[in-house]
């Protein structure tokens, strides 16, 4: 990979990393108040808190979590007929149950169960099946009263966010009140029950709230979620979470990473990451040519081993007539000119297109004039002058 390439993909990765950790610079984030009832979730409406101290809640209690929604597990761990004397709890924003899950439920309570719902706003079909009917009052005040039996809880509440408005009546009077909420000044509505139902008990409640991260952290909120769960016979209690509905916990491999904003930011750099290595590297990558040298002018080598061979030989003069021979020939093929007259029009004319020296060409002229005139006095002096003039004005 080139440095260019690698410096690019450096730069990008910073700049993602930066754009990544500035929002976690700017403040307290705006808290997200909806109603998810998660067992994982953290927001002020989730389930977390209560999710990890439920043993300490029910203590002395065997509980068990059951993640499917309540038709399917009635149907399937409790049988169709005969229903053992466990305590089932339901905590959610809404009772999202289809029809059949209600007449499951209800059966399972007239077999023997004891069923402890708390939601704000329960199925039209279970409405109906109970004759119950919900109301809806104001909250007046940034303080909640609640009351189980004879003990009184105030639990501070977002009087803006309205948690703590929902109360229960039925239409006949087969029914304890167990607790109560001051939705206005000294008026005090059920939003606690307690109904007889076959052989079982159904336990309703209709501030889910108390139950979620933020009040349970709340003071008073916890000795209040207690009481409630006092009033809850039985030792085995099977916590319906109705995971599948809310979509809070996912079974999916990367449902813990995603859920995880470090995680999460982490796994998303190392996605832009890959996809930036896998663009700068999609050519497909060619293997190094090798550098083929070009061919070498052999010319001047061949030139130098017939000289040596002839003047080891003792026959500069051969030599000489071969070595005119070479250079009248390059002359005529490379400079285009004519060699018949060695005159000072030929001269001239090298000169010009060697830029070489006029009186060394002049020299050079003399002795290839001699040499085809044979009018070489000595040799072997003439060979060495001539050698050099050759390499001074070709080479």
């Amino acid at each position: 990979m080139k440095k260019s390439t690698i410096v690019i993909i450096g730069c990008v990765l910073v700049l993602l990393g930066l754009l990544i950790l500035l929002p976690n610079n700017r403040g307290q984030k705006e808290l997200d108040w909806t109603p998810d009832y998660g067992l994982s979730d953290k927001k002020p409406l989730g389930l977390y808190v209560f999710n990890s101290e439920v043993k300490e809640l029910l203590k002395d209690r065997n509980v068990t979590k059951v993640g499917n929604p309540p038709l399917e597990y009635l149907s399937n761990v409790l049988g169709d007929t005969i229903y053992p004397p466990h305590t089932f709890i339901y905590i959610n924003d809404h009772m999202t149950w289809d029809d059949a899950s209600v007449h499951e439920v209800l059966n399972s309570v007239k077999g023997g169960m004891t069923g402890f719902i708390s939601a704000n706003y329960f199925s039209a079909r279970f409405l109906e099946q109970l004759n119950l009917n919900t109301y809806y009052s104001r909250q007046d005040s940034g303080v909640v009263k609640l009351k189980v039996g004879t003990q009184k809880f105030n639990i501070p509440s977002q009087q803006d966010l309205q948690h703590f408005t929902r109360y229960l009546k039925l239409e006949k009077d087969t029914f304890d009140v167990l607790g109560t909420i001051e939705c206005k000044i000294d008026n005090e509505n059920s939003n606690f029950i307690r109904v007889k139902l076959g052989k079982g008990l159904l336990i309703l409640h209709s501030s889910p709230a108390v139950f979620t991260n933020y009040y349970l952290l709340k003071s008073g909120s916890d000795k209040y979620v207690e009481q409630v769960l006092s009033q809850l016979p039985g030792k085995d209690i099977v916590w319906v979470t109705n995971e599948k509905e809310s979509g809070s916990i996912s079974n999916a491999p990367l449902s813990f990473i995603l859920s995880q904003e470090a995680l999460r930011n982490a796994f998303y750099l190392i996605l832009v990451g890959a996809a930036l290595f896998f663009i700068f590297n999609a050519k497909r990558k060619q293997r190094i040519v090798p550098v083929i040298p070009p061919v070498e002018n052999t010319t001047v080598e061949f030139t130098k081993t017939i000289g040596n061979l002839y003047f080891q030989e003792g026959s500069p003069m051969e030599l000489l007539i071969i070595r005119s021979s070479f250079i009248l020939e390059k002359i005529r093929s490379e400079y285009n000119i004519p060699t018949d007259k060695m005159d000072q029009e030929m001269v001239h004319m090298l000169t010009m297109k060697t830029a070489r020296d006029i009186q060394k060409i002049q020299e050079m002229t003399d002795i290839l004039r001699n040499i085809q005139n044979n009018q070489v006095q000595d040799p072997k002096t003439i060979l060495v002058t001539f050698d050099n003039l050759i390499y001074q004005i070709f080479y």
